[in-house]
């Protein structure tokens, strides 16, 4: 159990300084996006750390240590949370959901289902991330210009770690979140894509530090 200090002030101090590395990695985008291309010299971008962005991280890791009081399953959802703002952030700024991000991604989750919840565990999360990769496959193939390659692998890691049901929550709520961002951009005369995967991450955090399902049962 995390005293109430921990909680209060160490928690959101150390999501202040995630923040900063998570804007720093995200600036890197050249390693992160061609693995050909790792070892060349990063083309940082000098662009200020928005205060908004810190604000977020300090407050998510603070509601993490309330939900989870267990340091050890704070810090497993601690790491969950920096991983899908790191891939909302890249996406955000540059267009890109980076493989090298993901496909590990997918591997650990794979491992640390089997590993926590047993084999019923890790079947759960490959058939849930089986289910949003073939509903995200099928509407890229009727909408091309709306997803990307990246969009649908990330829903897929996203139903991986969420599993059924938690992914019926997390995956709606950021399709609608990007339905609603989409609609007001193109009342407004804005015909460009938007990136998407800042939505589904979104969703999966929400489900993450809010479950309507823990709240309606009581958990």
């Amino acid at each position: 159990m995390m005293s109430p200090l921990m909680v209060s002030v160490i928690l959101p101090f150390t999501g202040c300084m995630i923040a900063g590395w998570i804007f720093r990695i995200s600036s890197t985008v050249p390693r992160w996006v061609d693995a050909a291309r790792l070892w060349e010299p990063a083309r940082v971008r000098t662009v200020g750390l928005p205060v908004g962005f810190v604000w977020v991280t300090a407050w998510l890791y603070a509601v993490l240590g309330r939900r989870f009081p267990d340091f050890g399953l704070w810090l497993c959802h601690a790491l969950i949370v920096t991983f899908l703002l790191t891939v909302a952030l890249i996406d955000l700024r540059y267009a890109v959901v980076p493989n090298l991000l993901i496909y590990p991604a997918a591997g650990l989750l794979v491992l640390g289902r089997w590993a926590g919840t047993g084999l019923s565990g890790a079947l759960n999360g490959l058939i849930a991330g089986l289910g949003c990769f073939g509903f995200f496959y099928l509407a890229a193939i009727v909408s091309p210009e709306g997803l990307g390659g990246g969009d649908i692998k990330l829903a897929a890691v996203i139903g991986l770690l969420l599993g059924s049901p938690d992914v019926l929550w997390a995956i709606p709520l950021g399709v609608f979140a990007g339905g609603l961002i989409a609609i007001a951009r193109a009342l407004a005369g804005r015909r460009q894509p938007i990136p998407y995967a800042p939505f589904l991450c979104l969703g999966a955090v929400l489900a993450i530090v809010w479950d309507p399902l823990y709240v309606l049962l009581g958990l």
